[in-house]
């Protein structure tokens, strides 16, 4: 990977302008014409860039680029919140039949399933404040109930 150009937002979230190879290039110019409410942080070597599944969450810490850990955290949360709405719909359909058949025993042994899913969240947050850095959030997965 080249150099790139790092710019900041006045809410702190930060633009990546990658330069091209062998070429000059005027930071100042492309800050003025594309992100003129930006400043120019200054020019890093591409390969030193965090990891790229956390971009909305990278944030300035000195002249580096480093993960915002707690806005990474929320980003990894609302991310097993889409699986988990997608595993509550899979349960919907079963639940129901269970009821209208009068099957209390297994739509009882569902909506338990159902309630685990929608205590994910507030389960996995100790776990999630555990995951020190971006690579370790990056690759938590949650114990998921069986189906």
């Amino acid at each position: 990977m080249s150099n790139v150009a790092v710019l900041e937002h006045p809410d702190k979230t930060i633009v990546i302008v990658h330069l091209p190879p062998g070429q000059s290039f005027d930071a100042e110019r492309v800050r003025r014409e594309s992100f003129p409410l930006a400043i120019v942080i200054g020019i890093i070597d591409g390969e030193t860039l965090p990891p790229w599944r956390f971009r909305n969450c990278w944030r300035r810490d000195g002249k580096t680029l480093c993960v915002d850990m707690p806005l990474a955290r929320a980003q990894r949360i609302a991310e097993i919140r889409v699986e988990r709405n997608t595993r509550l719909a899979e349960l919907d359909g079963p639940w129901m039949r269970a009821m209208g058949q009068r099957l209390l025993a297994e739509a009882d042994t569902i909506e338990a399933k159902r309630q685990a899913l929608r205590d994910m969240p507030t389960t996995i947050a100790p776990a999630l404040a555990a995951c020190l850095t971006a690579d370790a959030l990056a690759s938590f997965m949650p114990n998921w109930p069986a189906p």
